[in-house]
């Protein structure tokens, strides 16, 4: 509403000057020339008036100094109940802060704002502007320190949709909780796996998805008293995708194939085992020729040291080029290398040594054994760690190359922890193998109910499905521009179905209350550095006395400028002669 008046104020200043301008100038050309007077008078009355008529918008509404000296305290989600204000202060409520005593109520900061015309300064109390806030605080100063940082989770990464049977991993920060545990539980309770946790420490916990469908994992962070700190769901997706082409060649016989060929048809893996049993036997299943065609039908190839010797240079150049093309390559160790596989993987980004003795293995005691691995795990430059201390992976073109090892996981599954070994196998196959295609769309963050939902990587018509069965369009926002990203608004919790051309995505909508500490942090940061880009040059707002000041100074002016526009028409110095005859004329907007 002030803009608006600030242009109507401009709009009557200019037009007044104008016509003034135009009423002298008009009369001198009409004039007689003797009676016109030196030109020099006439162009000095033009700019006296121009210089009054900005010098009276200038006094009306000074720049910078529009602020009326109010401050507005804005109390938003994490407010305290009660609220010191300062003196000439106002506190403003925002929906987030439901419990503040004594505060105007308003429904976004951009209304406050309008409701109180003038106001240069805020002062934020709570955990930072909301995205629907952000936008609005530019015209204004923030004041504004940072709550302490919260107990619970600070970073989060939830799992992607995944193939049933496959592993996945959920992974955190902690904040100031200076010890604790953090457990994930299935949907039915149990749990599945824990760690425990520190202030400021990472974690990772893993579990698996056996059958296709919709579930909601719980992901739990407790003091050491076992007082729930934190609880938030964890949304899997497990599609009955078509699971990976596995291709095992081993240069012998062992457990560990055995082993390997029983979970994988648990899993519902395509697994072809092909064992050299030297002097041109073979056993398992028919061999597979070494050529581009065969292995493009593959997503995964693992092949053990003693193997990818006997395969020879043509065999390891065919399997190379295959994992450029995006297909997966598992490197199982057996033994204490030789000196070419050493030369061959460590081209590859493993650099093995070669100690002297036999190769480590389970050492069976009356505990429950643990495989052990065969050398220690050499971890390259480009690579990645898979598990820790077993088994690491690299990049290679559009493919990966993995590194394990661990010749005898077997014995997981002869002590009853079947488990572990299908999920240590799982991870495996999962990363390793050839990568699917992206889906049509994504997510974009966390969805929670009551906030807005970004929902990217739209094409044709998408719409959301809801609980209920009804509708929704999505609109594409043209500023998204290749992304093709739309607003969604969900209202309630709940599994939602996201239609996208042929293709769709399910994904989940957590409560309003999910993510607290989360959305805390990323508020405080967002408006961390408002109000940092919106300070002055001492990091605050200008003062009501400097605003009052700029307004005497250009009021001066103003009087100083009329005083000279009304001498200059006035006086008989330079007036045209019927005017020193006749006395004074009425040239300009001051008649």
């Amino acid at each position: 509403m002030s803009g608006a008046l600030n242009l109507v104020a401009a709009g009557v200043i200019v037009l007044a000057v104008l016509l003034g301008v135009a009423r002298l100038w008009l009369r001198r050309v009409r004039a007689l020339p003797t009676a016109r007077g030196p030109a020099w008078r006439a162009a000095a009355l033009s700019v006296l008036q121009l210089s009054a008529g900005a010098a009276l918008y200038l006094t009306l509404f000074p720049p910078g100094a529009a602020s009326s000296g109010l401050v507005l305290a804005i109390a938003v989600a994490g407010a305290p109940k009660s609220v010191a204000l300062a003196p000439g202060e106002r506190l403003i409520a925002l929906p987030e802060a439901r419990a503040t005593r004594g505060a105007e109520r308003a429904p976004d900061l951009a209304t406050a704002l309008r409701r109180h015309p003038g106001v240069a300064s805020i002062r934020v109390i709570g955990d930072g502007l909301a995205p629907r806030d952000r936008e609005g605080s530019h015209s204004v100063k923030i004041a504004f320190v940072p709550p302490p940082q919260p107990r619970g989770l600070v970073r989060i990464a939830l799992p992607g949709p995944i193939a049933a049977g496959n592993a996945f991993s959920v992974g955190g920060e902690i904040g100031t909780l200076r010890e604790g545990i953090v457990e994930l539980l299935d949907p039915a309770g149990a749990l599945v796996s824990q760690a425990r946790i520190k202030a400021g420490a990472a974690f990772r916990l893993n579990g698996t998805m056996r059958l296709p469908g919709l579930a909601l994992f719980v992901l739990r962070v407790r003091d050491p008293s076992g007082r729930v700190i934190e609880r938030l769901e964890v949304p899997i997706d497990a599609a009955p995708r078509p699971q990976p082409r596995v291709l095992v060649l081993a240069g012998a016989a062992s457990a560990e194939n055995k082993f390997l060929r029983r979970w994988a048809q648990d899993a519902g893996i395509d697994l072809a085992l092909e064992i050299d049993a030297g002097g041109g036997v073979q056993l398992g299943d028919p061999a597979t020729p070494l050529t581009s065609s065969a292995l493009d039908q593959r997503d995964l190839v693992a092949i053990d040291d003693r193997r990818w010797e006997s395969i020879g240079p043509t065999g390891r150049a065919a399997l190379l080029s295959a994992t450029e093309r995006g297909m997966g390559l598992l490197l199982r160790l057996t033994g204490p290398p030789s000196l070419e596989v050493r030369r061959g993987w460590a081209a590859l980004g493993f650099a093995l040594s070669n100690p002297a003795g036999p190769a480590l293995s389970a050492q069976v005691s009356r505990t429950l054994p643990e495989p052990n691995p065969v050398l220690p795990l050499p971890i390259g430059p480009n690579a990645i760690p898979l598990i820790a201390g077993t088994a690491a992976w690299t990049p290679f073109a559009q493919g990966r190359i993995g590194l394990l090892t661990l010749d005898d996981t077997y014995v997981l599954a002869l002590t009853g922890r079947g488990d572990r070994h299908g999920q240590l196998w799982s991870t495996l196959v999962g990363t390793l193998a050839r990568a699917e295609p992206a889906p049509p769309a994504w997510l974009d963050g966390f969805a929670r109910a009551g906030s807005r939902v970004i929902l990217c990587g739209l094409q044709g018509s998408a719409l959301v499905q809801e609980p209920g069965g009804r509708n929704t369009l999505i609109q594409l926002d043209p500023a998204s521009g290749k992304e093709r990203c739309g607003g969604y608004w969900p209202a309630a919790p709940g599994w939602r179905t996201l239609r996208a051309g042929e293709r769709e995505m399910h994904f989940y909508v957590h409560p309003a209350a999910a993510f607290a500490s989360l959305a805390a942090i990323e508020a405080s940061a967002a408006t961390r550095a408002l109000a940092s880009s919106a300070a002055g040059p001492n990091g605050s707002a200008p003062s009501g006395t400097g605003a009052l000041w700029s307004l005497w100074l250009w009021f001066a002016l103003l009087l100083t400028l009329l005083t000279a526009l009304w001498w200059l028409e006035r006086t008989r110095f330079a007036a045209p002669p019927q005017s020193r005859d006749e006395g004074a004329t009425h040239d300009g907007i001051s008649g």
